[in-house]
């Protein structure tokens, strides 16, 4: 007969030899922790043997985060396929999550929607907002700010603090401008 019982962190703690602390330490990717690479080895050995994958409610509660962030579309979905730029950023976007232990869910939303930052946070749980295509007359921006909730965006909003990516389109254009000179180019 099969146990049908979900492998704990104890279990991997015990196959891999380290304390529940260790596993903690070694499966969330803790910074700053001197933890030998033969026991990092062990212990997702370990993890991988038995099947394990960390509780996500349980971290969630202890926690308070979700290591999700929100990317918010403003555009239109023909918008984001029509564009040869927009959907490098998202992947770019999720490539850094990832790195850094974060999920990202991605939302489309009407430009009008300004309460869509709240069912994303709400709803969804999410620890930190990024906004493309952000909007002068979206006041909801700017109270998200001011409640501390981490947001970037994607794009300035003159006249905040916010903080922003953005594309140097003035220095792109005498970088373009530059080379064609170099090529040799009059006109």
């Amino acid at each position: 007969m099969t146990s049908t019982k979900r492998p704990t962190s104890l279990d991997v703690a015990r196959k891999a030899g380290v304390s529940r602390t260790t596993v903690s330490f070694v499966l969330n990717n803790v910074p700053g922790m001197s933890i030998s690479d033969a026991t990092r080895r062990r212990v997702l050995e370990a993890a991988d043997e038995l099947n394990y994958h960390s509780n996500v409610v349980g971290r969630r509660l202890m926690s308070g985060k979700s290591n999700s962030l929100g990317l918010i579309l403003r555009q239109s979905p023909q918008q984001v396929y029509a564009d040869a730029f927009l959907p490098q950023v998202i992947f770019g976007v999720e490539q850094a999550a990832m790195e850094h232990g974060f999920h990202v869910l991605i939302k489309q939303v009407e430009p009008e929607d300004m309460q869509a930052y709240n069912r994303l946070i709400n709803e969804n749980h999410v620890d930190g907002i990024i906004l493309s295509g952000p909007r002068e007359d979206d006041p909801e921006i700017i109270h998200l700010h001011a409640e501390d909730v981490p947001i970037m965006l994607m794009g300035q909003l003159p006249g905040t603090d916010i903080p922003f990516v953005d594309i140097n389109a003035t220095e792109g254009a005498e970088a373009a401008v530059s080379h064609l000179i170099e090529l040799g180019h009059k006109k």
